[in-house]
């Protein structure tokens, strides 16, 4: 009888869909990871600004803005994103999320670098390649990244954070992130248009 009546009061305090997630880590992501990646999105903030100074203000602060820089300090702020939003989907999205700290081993991290390193060599290196291929792979990263915030906005929204067992589960939030992305980028497109020209 007892443990009749203590399943229908965890009932009632845990409603079908609520019920406790297992608890977080303080961080998702590895201390070592952090560092590395904190300290590459320094980077890329310091190279940005002193773009924007050499843009703006017509001279740099600290040195002449190359565009190969820039893709190599972008491409590593990438991979912060990435890891970050990685970790986010993990806990929001899945209803047993991995209880296991993103980039908890150091070849994890290696592979990592390695990867962005590889991608922003190839950008470099391969000169011949039409513009319109940078210009697709671009514009698909974007939406990708866009589209998954969206797709989890729009579980938190409608409080079925936690809900997804596999893939399959996330189309319609992932159809509804890719709306919500195209939407944002052609307003994005439209003030620029409006006030840039």
């Amino acid at each position: 009888m007892h443990g009749h009546l203590s399943g229908r009061r965890d009932s009632a305090l845990h409603p079908v869909g609520h019920w406790p997630r297992p608890p977080q880590p303080a961080s998702p992501v590895a201390r070592g990871a952090r560092l590395v990646l904190a300290g590459l999105t320094g980077l890329w903030a310091v190279d940005g600004l002193n773009s924007v100074a050499a843009l703006v203000g017509g001279s740099y602060l600290l040195y002449r803005p190359r565009n190969s820089l820039r893709l190599v300090t972008g491409m590593a702020n990438g991979l912060t994103i990435g890891v970050v939003l990685y970790s986010i989907c993990n806990y929001a999205v899945w209803r047993q999320p991995d209880e296991r700290r993103v980039l908890d081993r150091t070849w994890q991290l290696l592979a990592l670098l390695l990867a962005g390193a590889a991608a922003a060599t190839l950008v470099l290196v391969w000169r011949s390649a039409h513009f319109l291929l940078w210009a697709i792979v671009g514009a698909l990263s974007v939406a990708t990244v866009l589209m998954t915030v969206n797709a989890i906005l729009v579980m938190l929204i409608v409080h079925k954070e936690g809900s997804a067992d596999k893939w399959l589960a996330m189309l319609p939030y992932l159809g509804a992130g890719f709306v919500a992305a195209c939407v944002e980028t052609g307003l994005l497109a439209l003030v620029r248009r409006v006030f840039i020209g």
